[in-house]
């Protein structure tokens, strides 16, 4: 069975620290604000097969919430290959006649297939005005 759950990373940058901040209240941008601001980490998601897009972004947002960050400024969107290797299938068969017992096995696998996997990454902002 494939997941579907989106997984965030985040990294701080600069010498200053925050406290951790509801995500609710963190933006999301798709270009820098107008308002002056400082970039205060970098963060990241990963998702599953089936995470949308919409998962991907409350996940960065989370991640940078974790940052206490104001905003998060979306600076690449897109999503990797991953080969999913093929599954082995082995099916035994057993009969007796008087005291032998006969047995045969079929081993069959099903094909390697390649899957798309989300991932976007951008900026935690803190404003400074």
């Amino acid at each position: 069975m494939v997941a579907c759950s989106t997984y965030g990373y985040k990294t701080a940058i600069g010498e200053r620290t925050y406290p951790p901040v509801d995500y609710h209240k963190v933006k999301l941008l798709f270009a820098a604000p107008s308002q002056p601001y400082e970039t205060i980490g970098i963060v990241s998601t990963e998702g599953g097969i089936f995470a949308t897009p919409g998962d991907m972004y409350q996940k960065l947002l989370k991640s940078a919430a974790l940052l206490g960050a104001d905003a998060v400024i979306v600076a690449g969107e897109g999503s990797r290959s991953v080969v999913m290797p093929g599954t082995e299938y082995t099916t035994a068969q057993a009969t007796a006649s008087g005291n032998t017992v006969y047995g045969s096995s079929t081993t069959t696998y099903s094909p390697t297939t390649t899957a798309a996997m989300p991932n976007n990454k951008g900026f935690a902002i803190k404003f400074t005005k």
